[in-house]
Parts: C-alpha cells; sequence; structure tokens
C-alpha cells in the first residue's frame, strides 16, 4: 500500500477512534503503488503505460538524462511519453537519432540517453497551476514550446517536429513534476 494512502487511512482510524467527524477518505488512485515515488525512473518504470520509456531509461545507462531520472533530488518537469507515442513516432524517433529503427534505441546508450534529455526541463518542476506557456530548453538544450488550447483546456508540449498532448498531469515523483504525453517530442536536429 502506498505511503500516503496508509497515512490517510492511519488519520482516519484516529479520528473515528477520537469521536471526531466523520472521515472523508479519497479513493486511492489508480497509481497509488507508484504515486510515492522516489525519483522519476522509479515511477516511469512501475507505471505500466510507461513501460516503453522504462527500457529506454534503462538502456540510456549512466547518460546525463537516465542518472537525472533516477535521482531523488532533481528537482525537474519530464514529459513521458505513453507506449503508445512510441508506436506512433518510431519512424521519426529512429530518423532523428540516425538509428536503423526504433528497436535499435535499446541497444544504443548514447541514442537513449539522447531521447531522455529532450524530454526533461532541468530545474523547473511545475505543475498544471504553474504552467506557463513559451520556449524552455530541455536538459539536451533543444527548444521544447510549452502552449494551451485557446477554446479547451488542453496544453501541449512542441519540439521542432512533433506536438504532444498532455493526458496525464501533475506526476508527483520525488522532487520532480511528471506529465503524460501522447506523442514522442523529439526536435529536427537532434545530433
Amino acid at each position: 500500500m502506498a505511503p500516503r494512502v496508509a497515512l490517510l487511512l492511519a488519520a482516519a482510524a484516529l479520528l473515528a477512534a477520537a469521536g471526531g467527524a466523520q472521515a472523508q477518505l479519497p479513493a486511492p488512485a489508480a497509481g497509488a503503488a507508484t504515486a510515492a515515488a522516489t525519483s522519476s525512473a522509479k515511477y516511469i518504470c512501475t507505471d505500466p503505460d510507461l513501460a516503453t520509456l522504462c527500457k529506454i531509461l534503462r538502456a540510456g545507462g549512466r547518460g546525463q538524462g537516465a542518472t537525472r531520472l533516477s535521482s531523488p533530488t532533481a528537482t525537474d518537469t519530464i514529459f513521458a511519453p505513453v507506449d503508445g507515442a512510441f508506436f506512433k513516432d518510431s519512424k521519426k524517433v529512429a530518423d532523428e537519432l540516425e538509428i536503423k529503427s526504433f528497436d535499435a534505441i535499446f541497444k544504443d546508450p548514447k541514442a537513449a540517453d539522447r531521447l531522455l534529455q529532450n524530454l526533461i526541463i532541468p530545474n523547473k518542476a511545475f505543475t498544471l497551476a504553474g504552467w506557463r506557456s513559451g520556449d524552455y530548453k530541455s536538459l539536451l538544450g533543444q527548444e521544447l514550446e510549452l502552449s494551451s488550447a485557446l477554446l479547451t483546456k488542453d496544453k501541449y508540449v512542441k519540439s521542432e517536429e512533433i506536438k504532444a498532448t498532455i493526458t496525464e498531469p501533475d506526476i508527483p515523483a520525488g522532487r520532480s513534476v511528471i506529465f503524460k504525453v501522447n506523442r514522442v517530442p523529439v526536435p529536427d536536429d537532434f545530433l
């Protein structure tokens, strides 16, 4: 059971024992076990929607992006493509990384880590409440443009080539915040 859920249950029991007002507990979130992750890497590798990103993280070895995602002290914003995003953008990712096929990324630590670096906005962990449209630099040094839709509440992250929609925002992971996205934001001049 996630520590956060256990803490809520303990607080409710104390209130009930003290005769206090009836406690209303939130239902555990679908990913309650992963909500208490101490690093972005731990969250990524326990979320079933991010299995491909976890494999890329493992392939990144000790590279800068993989190391940063594994750090419990990193304070970053991370855009985590869901598995379907890699399926949709596999050819573009392979082309931009100059690898033979998308599957080659799992055997190429440099390519894997460069992709990871481009998914991280370093030293800025913000939630939707702190969302500011504009250009940000990824850990790789490439521009990522954050924007909001005019008529809906949709939020986007856009590289030079691909515009991804935020599908699940504000996931705490250590001191960082993860946003799940439906595409892989790779820049045009990746290497």
